[in-house]
């Protein structure tokens, strides 16, 4: 890793502005993955003191730990260089970008949640992976060896770092916060990437009315509890998709409701018909139509026999 004196110096500085006065700051730069600081300070009691710490190893010394400001030294360094990876100061900051921070998707579909990464200078990714209900202090497990996911996610990274999760088969359980995972050379250089992900599972409901006149309008909706992407809605009436009617965004527009008009209705989304909504049943109320007589029996009638005169329609109720 390559750092300069005054980049360095500067961070040093920074930090020390919110400390006491300290009359000395020497700065310690060493090759390779590793690298530390020194801090001397003279103390009131005109005693030097020497803290050193570093970030790769790991190493850490101290000498003559006289004063409080010895050790506000210590961790002064230590804090200085542990930000200094997370932050970029010295070179590429970790960061953790989503395409989508919130997903809503349908029930039984399939999800893809994807996203860039970058991480410092000298580190060497040698893992990743997605996981969930992430605790401070534990190392999270990896989602695919959840008995709930296995066999239904899969991870993709590439050279680019973009990274990618499949999520199979969704179900309402599937609600919650997915993370992506970084597990670097340096033990102690991992990374979470928050926020995550929100997934929120929906399926689809038509809310229309139940029973309508004939000669007025009615709407029908395809609804959902999340808000889809750039969903195309399509809609079935008896299993059959429906193309010479009105549709608008997610809703059904009858204009002028016919006693053709009644039967099943459904609603899908483009990509995703397989998944249809539960079929909703629309009634028409209509007069009687195709008013008919008939004459039983039939032919040439004695004068004296009897009669059946049967009056029929069409009409509803």
């Amino acid at each position: 890793m390559s750092l300069t004196k005054n980049l360095l110096q500067a961070a040093v500085m920074r930090s020390l502005r919110t400390a006491p006065p300290l009359p000395l700051v020497f700065l310690l730069m060493t090759a390779g993955e590793s690298f530390c600081c020194g801090l001397w300070f003279l103390s009131e009691s005109a005693q030097w003191c020497r803290v050193a710490a570093g970030v790769g190893e790991e190493r850490s010394e101290a000498v003559s730990y006289s004063n409080s400001d010895c050790l506000m030294g210590s961790r002064l360094c230590n804090q200085l260089f542990h930000a200094s990876y997370v932050s970029g100061a010295f070179g590429t900051e970790w960061s953790v970008k989503y395409n989508q921070q919130k997903i809503c998707a349908l029930n039984g579909s399939t999800v893809f949640m994807n996203g860039t990464f970058t991480l410092p200078e000298g580190l060497t990714v040698t893992k990743t992976f997605w996981v969930i209900h992430p605790v401070d202090g534990v190392e999270p497990t990896d989602l695919s060896k959840e008995s709930n996911y296995s066999g239904r996610v899969e991870f993709f990274t590439d050279d680019q770092k973009h990274f990618s999760l499949k999520l199979s088969d969704v179900m309402k359980k599937d609600e919650h916060q997915f993370y992506f995972r970084i597990i670097t050379n340096v033990e102690k250089e991992r990374w979470l990437g928050k926020p995550g992900v929100q997934l929120r599972v929906t399926e689809l409901h038509v809310e229309a009315p139940e029973e309508v006149t004939e000669g007025e309008t009615a709407d029908l909706t395809c609804k959902t509890t999340c808000s889809l992407t750039d969903p195309t809605f399509i809609w079935y009436k008896n299993g059959r998709p429906l193309t010479t009617k009105t549709i608008k965004n997610n809703q059904l527009h009858l204009q002028t409701v016919s006693s053709e008009d009644a039967g099943s209705y459904s609603c899908a989304v483009g990509g995703s018909q397989h998944l249809h909504s539960t079929a909703h049943s629309l009634r028409v109320r209509y007069p009687p139509k195709r008013v008919s007589v008939s004459i039983s029996p039939s032919g040439e009638i004695v004068e004296g026999s009897s009669v059946n005169l049967t009056c029929s329609s069409d009409g509803n109720p």
